[in-house]
């Protein structure tokens, strides 16, 4: 990340304080979903698993 999104320095933390939960908290739902689908591993990006469990469905 070579720019922060907002000028200030106290929205920045907040920024990066609730991207790293975020981070966390989607290695710990994909640790639990990718021992129960085989397709989705530990290394899938947001991408593959919101098309492989939202977008497809869906359709």
């Amino acid at each position: 990340m070579a720019h922060l999104p907002f000028s200030t320095m106290e929205d920045n933390t907040v920024f990066l304080l609730f991207t790293a939960m975020l981070k966390n908290f989607y290695q710990y739902l994909l640790s639990k979903v990718s021992a129960i689908f085989p397709d989705i591993d530990m290394k899938s990006r947001l991408k593959r698993f919101v098309f492989a469990f939202i977008v497809v469905p869906a359709k």
